[in-house]
């Protein structure tokens, strides 16, 4: 076996696997689909036919079997509905929205797993075993409401040419309780397609797309991870690169750059106006489990040593925002 690179993160294909549920069993229905799942792996699409194969080839290489794949397509006229045809154990749709994010809140709507996960169109993923370490964390966890990793950057070529979040390389991120501070200095946002979140925490924190404003209608996936954190719910970072994320012309953050420096100028500020608040003693942070159940909160007494922390990672740690969107 070659030595890993010197990142502190498992990196490419992980062989091997953690088995799919604990007692082995995975339910399927006549057509061979898993009718009870664990984990939702949610995709949409718009005329990108020629990613398609290569990004729904790494959904089914996982060695973790107990999941659905769930893909919403936008009346695509690129062929794209003959490429998802030829994939039996996929549940999809092709019919209009207005967004990606419109595709989005329809495959979470019909999404049945237990924990959820999204993989743009494009993008796709290096580990075999990612869905089963996830799985895994979260089965052993009920305080845990997320899971994520720091995924690898790959060209339109298909070279892959960094790892996002360097950071976290050699030392990985703080995990639970400690992530609040790290999110209070440093704005850090958890990019959708390098996390799996209990399906009950999601659907609570997902905007409605009745009358959304502009920050719910652009970037409902910010607005999840504002809510997430300061509704106290609990995360970890897991130390592999599960997934690669390709940059190109066609894709949806670029296509959306402008109202994505928007949403995230006013996330930036909606973080900063919660930290200012607690530390001033005017707001109250609960932690919860992934039940949602309270499981404990800052008192006055802890306020010093956040703003401490706080100080500590936005001096040693890069702050994010529109200047480095994504």
């Amino acid at each position: 076996m070659t030595e890993p690179p010197p990142t502190g993160l498992d990196v490419a294909v992980l062989a091997g696997g953690l088995g799919t549920r604990s007692d082995g069993s995975v339910t399927t229905g006549d057509d061979g689909m898993v009718t009870s799942p664990k984990l939702s792996v949610l995709s949409t699409n718009r005329n990108m036919a020629h990613w398609l194969a290569e990004t729904l080839d790494s959904i089914f290489r996982q060695s973790f079997t107990d999941f659905e794949a769930i893909m919403v397509d936008g009346a695509s006229t690129d062929g794209s509905t003959a490429v998802l045809a030829a994939y039996p154990h996929l549940r999809w749709i092709s019919e209009p929205d207005a967004n990606a994010n419109e595709g989005f809140d329809k495959a979470i709507t019909m999404a049945r797993g237990e924990y959820v996960t999204f993989c743009p169109v494009s993008d796709g993923y290096l580990s075999r075993n990612w869905f089963a370490r996830a799985v895994a964390e979260l089965d052993a966890d009920p305080t845990l409401s997320l899971v994520w990793g720091a995924d690898a950057l790959m060209n339109q070529d298909g070279d892959l040419y960094g790892l996002v979040f360097p950071q976290f390389h050699r030392k990985p991120a703080p995990c639970g309780r400690d992530f609040l501070a790290y999110w209070l200095g440093t704005h850090l946002w958890f990019p959708e397609q390098n996390y799996v979140i209990r399906r009950s925490v999601l659907s609570r924190l997902w905007p409605s797309r009745d009358a959304p404003s502009y920050f719910d209608h652009w970037n409902p996936f910010l607005r999840v991870i504002l809510g997430f954190h300061t509704g106290g719910y609990l995360s970890k970072f897991l130390p592999i690169i599960p997934n690669w994320r390709r940059l190109h012309g066609d894709s949806v953050t670029e296509a959306t750059k402008e109202h994505g420096l928007r949403t995230l100028s006013q996330y930036v500020d909606e973080i900063d106006a919660y930290g200012q608040a607690l530390l001033a003693g005017r707001a109250r942070h609960q932690f919860r489990a992934g039940d949602g159940s309270v499981i404990g909160d800052l008192g006055d007494q802890d306020l010093a040593a956040l703003a401490e922390r706080i100080e500590h990672w936005r001096s040693t740690h890069p702050v994010h925002g529109p200047r480095n969107l994504g």
